[in-house]
């Protein structure tokens, strides 16, 4: 299908979220856009609900890009691997890892020419988080037109439990 960092791509990524994220077994709270893969942090009330959530997520997911490549079949060639978070300081740690992930890959070197300082990936969930450490003032710019593609989280450990272990900085790097 090729890279998935395109702004068109990108849209239609956050629509198919956002109806997905409109059950109410089922959202996703975080997300990035790789070149190849998406990372989400999903909260789900039960293992088939978080199965038919994500079975739902591929779906839409692949009837959007396959409406707007003029292609058929599944946009994905493997299925989702998940992790389940545990502890305050685990769910920080994959929150700071999936907003960050860009930076891993170099993204935000094309568009900084830095390796250091704060940077907020545009292709990410990063415009609805409200756990930055420090102001982010004019980082963030103005989110994506269109509802919001993820969903406020429910669970303790979304919630608030992550905060525990710190507030996550813009200048994180995923694998210091």
């Amino acid at each position: 299908m090729g890279r998935l960092r395109k702004f068109k791509l990108h849209q239609r990524l956050r629509e198919a979220m956002a109806g997905a994220s409109a059950r109410s077994d089922f959202s996703v709270c975080h997300y990035s856009v790789q070149g190849d893969h998406v990372h989400l942090i999903c909260e789900a009330h039960s293992q088939g609900a978080l199965t038919n959530g994500m079975r739902s997520l591929q779906n839409r997911i692949s009837k959007k890009f396959n409406g707007l490549l003029a292609r058929k079949g599944s946009a994905f060639s493997d299925r989702y691997h998940m992790r389940v978070l545990k502890s305050p300081t685990t769910t920080r740690h994959a929150i700071a890892y999936v907003l960050h992930n860009g930076r891993k890959h170099g993204e935000h070197l094309k568009v900084t020419g830095s390796r250091d300082g704060p940077w907020i990936d545009p292709f990410s969930s990063a415009y609805y988080f409200d756990g930055w450490r420090g102001r982010t003032d004019g980082r963030l710019g103005q989110p994506p037109p269109g509802p919001p593609p993820v969903a406020e989280p429910q669970t303790w450990l979304l919630s608030t439990g992550w905060r525990r272990a710190g507030l996550i900085s813009p200048s994180h790097t995923p694998w210091a």
